[in-house]
């Protein structure tokens, strides 16, 4: 089954329900018009930036990400025959980590389209985002009764050290983790990926040192093996680049406008879609003294966690600091154009200055410079509403459309066939028995205490209760009342209390056990390789092609 967006529903966002279903919006037969419009909105527009054009900036960035993608791609696997390198570029991006199906889908449908529409398809590596776990969830146990272990593959993440800079810590921990893996859901699945991927990380942790690009390249040249011909590239090679500074330039130049755009837009977004958090879907930026935070992370190669980037404006300069230390100046200003201060960003980084956009600004410069068409899971198309409205709102432009991918592939595993509202449906008959026994004898007038009494005249004395008036000060004698011939009438249901309290446990048990066996977010190194096969390689292009 394949879930198609209707326009104007992008915030109903959600995964399919059904094992193999696909969410694919706008619609797949709608992708090709949209690159069209995409690419035909880039050639119109033009916006100065410092002192260069949008649309020239964007040629430089697009060449040099070509060319990047490239030369990083050929260290670990061959690459495809580049079709022409003014083609179109397809863009979609995730974290370097281990993650489910129905992420992985985005990588095989990108490289599907760029094929269709003879455009070039990259995946970005997000490696400035934060690493948050350094173990797997693997179900175990029996299918009776599964369970869930967390199995790791690398020492405890460090708070606030992003991906770029994960250093492998613990080998022995990373050489068997294949084989704790494949223990712990032998009794569940009996030929997981992980022991035939597995080797392959190993051996790109060991020519990167970098957990994050290790994770990366050993599941791209998985694709390989699978005729996936894409490009990749580390979102931090794409922060090197002369397009990247002139594009980050400007933005700090005009800081305090983007700043008050981008906090009045997030309590926007927020009244829209009634979030009462400030941490989501970003955080506001703050101000501390005279010093804007700026939507980027830095750090350094001494120092290597991620802190939020504060700017203060002084004449023509911007001063950059991390509020701990670390203070950086650039030449710039908002007149000014910004080839000197790239030249001193450049010399930042080489001296080991890590300066990044966060989640909104990341997308924001793929999608305006880099690519025609972005693909995008859900988490990152709900992001994007936000995005949008920053481009309109900063820049004065209409945003490019870009699309969302996403599926759901669950272990091919057998689970109880339970409704999911069973619980609550239980919950209330135990309700109705505790607060209307009569309702249940009703129904069963040969009960009978073992002293030989009968409920009924306790079931009329309740109905008397129920139906007669009463003036409003005899409300609570009455409340009392009817909770007296409720306990006494308790014992003649009792027995029908325990067998809805057992039946309860056993639902209980088995919504248990189908959450843990039907959940779609296991990494995909623990599926069957042939399963995953049949399903990225078969089953999706042709649910794609017959939309």
């Amino acid at each position: 089954m394949i879930v198609a967006e209707a326009k104007g529903e992008r915030r109903r966002l959600a995964a399919p329900r059904e094992d193999g279903g696909l969410l694919v919006a706008p619609d797949w037969k709608e992708l090709p018009r949209c690159l069209a419009a995409n690419i035909a909105l880039r050639r119109q527009r033009s916006v100065d930036l410092q002192g260069t054009d949008l649309n020239e900036l964007a040629q430089r960035g697009r060449r040099q990400l070509l060319a990047d993608a490239v030369a990083y791609t050929r260290q670990y696997r061959d690459i495809p025959q580049l079709a022409d390198p003014a083609a179109p570029l397809v863009l979609a991006g995730h974290q370097p980590k281990l993650f489910h199906p129905g992420v992985w889908c985005k990588n095989f449908a990108l490289g599907q389209l760029a094929k269709q529409e003879k455009a070039l398809a990259i995946n970005l590596l997000i490696d400035s985002d934060e690493v948050r776990s350094t173990a797997s969830r693997v179900p175990g146990g029996s299918l009776k009764q599964p369970a869930v272990a967390m199995v790791p593959f690398d020492q405890p993440a460090v708070r606030g050290i992003a991906y770029e800079a994960w250093a492998l810590g613990d080998r022995s921990l990373l050489r068997s983790f294949a084989q704790r893996a494949t223990e712990t859901i032998a009794p569940l699945i009996a030929h997981p990926l992980v022991s035939q991927f597995w080797p392959l990380v190993i051996e790109r942790a060991d020519a990167t040192g970098n957990l994050g690009l290790a994770l990366a390249q050993a599941r791209h040249q998985w694709e390989g093996r699978w005729g996936l011909d894409t490009l990749e590239l580390p979102q931090s090679r794409c922060c090197r680049g002369e397009a990247f500074w002139h594009f980050s330039i400007h933005l700090l130049a005009h800081l305090p406008r983007l700043w008050d755009i981008y906090n009045s837009t997030l309590a926007e977004y927020r009244r829209a879609q009634k979030i009462r958090s400030a941490a989501h879907p970003v955080p506001d930026l703050i101000v501390e003294h005279d010093w804007l935070e700026a939507p980027f992370w830095v750090w350094t190669a001494e120092d290597p966690r991620r802190r939020p980037l504060f700017v203060q404006s002084s004449g023509d300069r911007l001063l950059l600091s991390d509020r701990v230390g670390g203070q950086w100046t650039l030449e710039a200003s908002e007149d000014s154009t910004a080839e000197r201060a790239a030249a001193q960003l450049a010399e930042y980084e080489q001296g080991g200055l890590r300066l990044r956009t966060r989640a909104l600004l990341t997308t924001m410069y793929a999608r305006l410079l880099l690519s025609d068409l972005f693909i995008h899971g859900i988490g990152g198309s709900k992001y994007d509403e936000l995005t949008d409205w920053l481009i309109e709102r900063f820049f004065g432009l209409t945003p490019p459309a870009y699309a969302t991918l996403s599926a759901t592939v669950r272990l091919p595993l057998p689970r109880p066939d339970i409704e999911p509202d069973a619980l609550g449906k239980l919950d209330h008959e135990i309700r109705a028995l505790a607060h209307h026994p009569e309702t249940y004898l009703a129904a069963r007038s040969h009960l009978h205490r073992a002293d030989g009494n009968e409920p009924w005249s306790l079931i009329e004395r309740k109905r008397q209760w129920l139906t007669g008036s009463l003036a409003p000060q005899s409300a609570p004698i009455r409340h009392r009342e009817l909770g007296e011939i409720n306990r006494q009438l308790w014992p003649f249901v009792a027995v029908e209390a325990q067998r809805l309290e057992e039946k309860r446990e056993h639902v209980r048990q088995d919504l248990r056990s189908a959450a843990i066996l039907a959940s779609r977010e296991y990494d995909f190194c623990l599926y069957p390789g042939e399963y995953l096969h049949r399903f990225l390689c078969e089953e999706m292009p042709r649910k794609l092609g017959s939309v």
